[in-house]
């Protein structure tokens, strides 16, 4: 057997364990008699109301009693934030918008719409006066190729009269990479006129490389920052698409503590991302290496330039419900407060400029789209207005089920930046006879104007380039052309 206090084993005829000297007949689990507690002075000293009414213990009580209160809120709460982010309630709508924003972004670039062809017919009026075009179209983003042509009438069919000699004017425009050709023999004739675009980003002229790391690395890492930022929430009453709205407002202030953190926290995010690093360097024709180093510069660069207080506050806001966003709105406060406004609707888009609360321009976008049986068609309706210029453009396109688009050797061609004197006065007077206002051939010679010349305030960072002023404005050039 076994004793009932140390629990060894006891020979069965002992009455006294070896062990621990207990006597091995006694059941320690046997029932114990207390008496009556009525009996006792106990139940008086454990009553809570003999308690509660003995001097001095009533405070002493009720405080115990806040203090239960307050253990269990505060369990409440602790319980709740474990199933609950803190922040989700603040940033959940900018990274939802800027989802949404991704999504159309990947899926017209790099998903199953990133090539399209078809037939379209555009309307243009500007102040009043119209021109009509139809034609053919195809695009590929994925191999950088666009294809345009196009067949307006003689303007002069529209005034009425006896036509002898028809002039409509055809032209055919091709885009690869950075690369572009413009064709019409009724402007310039059977030669093409090339243009070299300027391509800042690199993502024309690069070759194979991944768009997917690039959209989703920046995605990514704006995310992640939007998460980190703090916000402000209001509730405010706008006229949004001619109807009274009281919405939630949320606002990211950007003062020159917030523009530090999160210019800080979205490089850094990038720099960490191994993908987008290597694709950027790709486009950029640089090592990794120096990809990162010069994000890192632009954040020792950002800490000196927010180092000080100032009382300028940036910040984007957006307007919404339970159902949907109506509006974005991003403010910039220095000389002058400039303020962009995006009216969201279900098919229309407003963007409103303002400098100084001072309506600069409107831009409306509506788009429609309906498909019957293998045809998909697609109406997009836009008008700008600033100052004495008034242009909407009406397009309807409709598309191919199956998308043709070809790549096309041009060989006769000019270069814009090759034309004399005589090549604009020839392309102005032809152009004239559909357009009245001949400005934009003038915008376009300044452009393609060559900057580089010898005489200019130039500093050569190598064999190659140098960093050159022109008209105020810093420009890279060929050293050849800036040096004897």
């Amino acid at each position: 057997m076994r004793c009932n206090k140390c629990s060894k084993l006891v020979p069965d005829n002992a009455d006294v364990c070896p062990y621990c000297n207990a006597d091995v007949n006694t059941d320690l689990n046997s029932e114990v008699n207390f008496g009556k507690i009525e009996d006792t002075d106990y139940h008086k000293k454990y009553d809570l109301k003999v308690f509660i009414g003995e001097p001095g213990k009533r405070k002493f009580v009720f405080g115990a009693g806040i203090i239960f209160v307050f253990f269990i809120i505060a369990l409440v709460v602790f319980v709740a934030m474990l199933f609950k982010n803190k922040n989700e309630a603040d940033y959940l709508i900018f990274t939802k918008t800027l989802r949404g924003l991704t999504d159309i972004i990947e899926d017209n670039t790099i998903g199953t719409n990133t090539s399209k062809s078809g037939k379209y017919t555009m309307q243009l009026t500007v102040n009043g006066e119209s021109w009509a075009f139809d034609g053919l179209y195809a695009y590929d983003i994925k191999t950088r190729i666009a294809s345009l042509t196009g067949n307006m009438k003689d303007p002069k069919e529209a005034i009425g009269g006896v036509i002898v000699d028809d002039k409509d004017l055809e032209f055919r425009a091709y885009l690869r990479d950075n690369n572009l050709y413009f064709q019409s023999d009724e402007i310039y004739g059977a030669e093409d006129i090339y243009f070299l675009l300027n391509d800042t980003t690199g993502l024309l002229s690069t070759k194979n490389y991944d768009l997917y790391s690039l959209i989703s690395g920046s995605s990514d890492a704006l995310e992640s920052t939007l998460k980190n930022m703090s916000y402000k929430t209001t509730e405010e009453t706008i006229v949004h698409l001619g109807k009274s709205l009281t919405l939630t407002k949320r606002t990211l202030v950007l003062d020159n503590k917030n523009k530090l953190k999160f210019i800080t926290d979205l490089l850094n995010n990038l720099i960490d991302d191994v993908n987008f690093i290597n694709e950027y360097a790709r486009i950029k024709n640089k090592k990794s290496d120096e990809i990162i180093k010069m994000l890192e510069n632009y954040i020792t660069t950002s800490e000196y330039k927010y180092s000080a207080d100032t009382t300028s506050e940036d910040s984007i806001a957006i307007y919404f419900d339970k159902k949907q966003v109506y509006r974005i709105e991003f403010l910039i406060d220095g000389e002058e407060k400039k303020r962009y406004r995006i009216d969201v609707g279900n098919t229309k888009y407003y963007l409103e400029y303002f400098v100084n609360d001072e309506n600069v321009y409107i831009f409306t976008l509506a788009t429609t789209q309906k498909t019957i049986g293998d045809l998909t068609e697609k109406n997009y309706v836009v008008t700008f207005d600033r100052d004495n210029l008034v242009t909407d453009i009406s397009i309807r396109l409709e598309e191919d089920k199956n998308p043709i688009v070809k790549k096309q050797d041009i060989t006769n061609f000019k270069d814009i930046k090759d034309f004399t004197d005589e090549d604009y006065v020839r392309v102005k007077n032809n152009v004239s006879y559909y357009w009245k206002n001949t400005q934009f051939v003038d915008e376009i010679r300044h452009y393609y104007k060559e900057k580089c010349v010898l005489g200019m305030q130039c500093v050569c960072e190598n064999e190659l380039t140098c960093s050159c002023d022109y008209n105020g404005t810093i420009i890279t050039c060929p050293k050849e052309l800036v040096t004897n």
